[in-house]
């Protein structure tokens, strides 16, 4: 009984000694207050891996690279940092690594920091780089050649770019929009630089598919003008692309552009060649005909 007695009076006198630390202890294993996220995913790109976040302060956006995308989805919050280009799922460690953000407009996205002590990207590749965003450089592309002025269409061709660029050394190098990647090349265990050649648009070569009314040929000459008049409105041009080029006169009319008439050029009075001579009738002379004898 006594010994009883002494065992409950220790403990209860232990007791009050250890209460102050074991409150401390609690406090101390208490979590911290958990910081509130500055964003939300607006877009996933599954095939890319790239994911498009919305700054809910301001409403614009970024856009970071993640290795999988499956277990994420569209409104799920995020924690960025704006500044050093990282991204944090959980407030707690940084994943990802911006790839793509609009400079810092104002306190609002300048506090859109992570929280203290979050750790760096977990999809960052070697050396620290970011996924690449492209390269760009001047496209250097032919200028088309004017089709002459009697076609109605010409040919067109895409022509290739001279001109090349490399993109950083990246986890996922590829080439801006507008550009076709040419090559990969290696340059760390599991990133590579990718060689882009800017995209040319068709142009014109300048040879013809057709020719407009009253031109012929493979280059798509005039016909025979006169009286600003193709045949002179007296005939019919043997015109397009397999077309001679020759005037058909209607009858009473001659000369390469059917300019020359009996009636016209030697005035009623004679026939007319296919030079513009006139053989007077008789009883007149000139050279239209026109004095009478």
């Amino acid at each position: 009984m006594f010994a009883n007695v002494w065992v409950s009076r220790i403990l209860r006198a232990d007791w009050r000694k250890l209460l102050p630390a074991t409150a401390l202890l609690c406090m101390m294993a208490l979590p911290a207050a958990a910081q509130t996220p500055c964003c939300s995913i607006a877009q996933i790109d599954a095939r890319t891996g790239t994911v498009t976040a919305k700054i809910n302060a301001t409403g614009r956006v970024f856009r970071f690279h993640v290795n999988q995308t499956t277990a994420l989805r569209i409104g799920q919050p995020v924690y960025a940092n704006l500044t050093t280009k990282q991204v944090s799922l959980d407030g707690k460690s940084a994943c990802c690594k911006i790839v793509d953000a609009p400079p810092l407009a104002g306190p609002a996205e300048r506090s859109t920091a992570l929280p203290a002590g979050t750790g760096s990207s977990a999809n960052a590749p070697e050396g620290g780089s970011a996924p690449s965003a492209g390269c760009t450089v001047a496209a250097n592309c032919p200028a088309s050649v004017g089709c002459p002025v009697g076609a109605a269409a010409c040919a067109t061709s895409v022509p290739i770019s001279s001109a090349v660029c490399t993109t950083a050394c990246s986890a996922a190098a590829k080439c801006s929009a507008g550009y076709t990647q040419v090559a990969t090349n290696s340059c760390g265990p599991t990133s590579s630089r990718a060689t882009c050649r800017p995209a040319c648009p068709a142009v014109s070569n300048g040879q013809p598919l057709s020719c407009n009314v009253g031109y012929y040929g493979a280059n798509c000459l005039s016909c025979p003008t006169a009286n600003s008049k193709v045949c002179s409105g007296q005939g019919v041009c043997g015109d397009g692309m397999s077309g001679n080029g020759l005037c058909t006169c209607n009858e009473g009319f001659v000369g390469y552009a059917c300019q020359y008439s009996n009636a016209v050029t030697c005035s009623g009075h004679g026939t007319v060649s296919s030079s513009g001579m006139c053989t007077c009738s008789a009883g007149y002379s000139g050279t239209a005909c026109n004095v009478r004898n």
